[in-house]
């Protein structure tokens, strides 16, 4: 912690040449923070809103949809309660849509809240060339 105390003259210094306008130099680091809350805490000081739910359901997706039905899709993107979920073949998008994509969104909408995911659409995976139903 001595390395990071300034002195008084040092510190007269800085504040000259930055232009600071804090009379005391500012308190020692305690500990470091991952840069996640460091933007976490200005993105909130911005006022801009986040919403990490799409990261966790990409992480839960296998367990909430099945090993079977991972294996062809996956979250895209979350956007006022809609869930896009990719496909990765138009056979899977056809296999998937009506009762089983009723199926999916109720089942995020039990982990995640009803309010979290409204609406699910199904779209062909842009990142990924179709495979014709493998």
């Amino acid at each position: 912690m001595k390395r990071q105390r300034y002195h008084a003259g040092r510190w007269a210094v800085q504040r000259e040449r930055f232009r600071i306008a804090a009379r005391e130099p500012p308190a020692p680091v305690q500990e470091a923070r991952s840069i996640g809350q460091v933007l976490s805490g200005l993105l909130d000081r911005m006022g801009v809103e986040r919403d990490d739910r799409l990261g966790t359901i990409e992480q839960e997706w296998a367990t909430l949809v099945g090993a079977g039905i991972a294996a062809h899709t996956r979250p895209g993107r979350l956007s006022r309660g809609c869930l896009t979920v990719y496909v990765d073949s138009p056979v899977w998008m056809q296999e998937l849509s009506g009762p089983p994509s009723i199926l999916m969104r109720e089942k995020a909408q039990e982990r995640f809240g009803s309010d979290a995911v409204r609406e699910l659409r199904l779209q062909i995976d842009p990142g990924t060339p179709s495979s014709g139903g493998s």
